[in-house]
């Protein structure tokens, strides 16, 4: 009598202990790959979110008045960002020209000593 199994074309029979061992090295180098990036991960230093430390330093107002400083001109896609960061995130309570003056006095405090070190070093001697 001819089995059934055999005149389905469609039906194979299967090397169902190497189908395993198969998934068992695929499931190894899964493993091997999330414990590799997790390593990876670990190394890397956490970027911790300072948000109200952010707010403290730039989202007050200065008391600096725009009308006693100069005009600085600006490409017109900061412009629009930055008056987003002052009315979204400012609430209404600063202006543009506090918001400016805090990321500014940041920069110099942050890199003061570098600025001082490159223009000493680009100053020539007048005689």
């Amino acid at each position: 009598m001819i089995s059934t199994i055999s005149l389905n074309p469609f039906f194979k029979i299967f090397d169902y202990e190497a189908i395993r061992q198969l998934a068992d090295s695929f499931i190894t180098i899964k493993n091997q790959f999330y414990i590799k990036m997790k390593k990876q991960q670990q190394n890397q230093p956490k970027k911790v979110l300072q948000i109200a430390r952010y707010k403290s330093a730039f989202l007050r107002p200065t008391g600096v008045v725009a009308r006693c400083g100069k005009s600085v001109y600006i490409c017109p896609d900061f412009h629009k960002k930055l008056s987003r960061i002052v009315c979204i995130l400012g609430e209404g309570d600063i202006t543009l020209t506090d918001y400016l003056h805090s990321v500014l006095k940041h920069h110099f405090e942050d890199f003061g000593e570098e600025i001082n070190t490159i223009h000493a070093r680009n100053q020539k001697p007048i005689l």
